[in-house]
């Protein structure tokens, strides 16, 4: 258990500071949404539908320490979805549901598409 905490802390640290990185590469917006945290979502997607995918051609043992590195770790701290949520709030606070509503769908539905990419890309690669 202690193996994986660290695997954790380790991962995420990681996918924090390039979450940070990319943030810092890609400041602007666009009808109010801010492109870095729809394209790292979407990234983070396609990340974790590839790994989910390798995962399948790993040992027990092994997934859960790649789970712990990668998928809840990078991944974890990668994506950013609770700033994606203050995001959505605070375009509902400044009266625009309209882009709320379409930034929330533009974030779930890039991130759901990319994951199955990821998945199709290495299970497709496997057989």
């Amino acid at each position: 258990m202690l193996n994986q905490s660290i695997l954790v802390m380790c991962g995420g640290a990681l996918g924090a500071w390039c979450r940070f990185a990319l943030q810092q590469k890609m400041p602007f917006q666009w009808a109010n949404v801010t492109v870095s945290t729809l394209l790292i979502n979407a990234l983070g997607g396609l990340i974790m539908g590839m790994l989910a995918a390798w995962m399948m051609s790993k040992s027990v043992a092994n997934q859960a320490l790649w789970r712990a590195l990668l998928m809840s770790g990078f991944c974890g701290g990668f994506t950013t979805f609770s700033a994606f949520s203050l995001e959505m709030w605070q375009l509902l606070q400044a009266g625009k549901p309209i882009n709320a509503f379409a930034m929330a769908l533009a974030h779930v539905g890039l991130s759901l598409l990319a994951v199955i990419v990821g998945w199709y890309a290495v299970r497709g690669s496997l057989h």
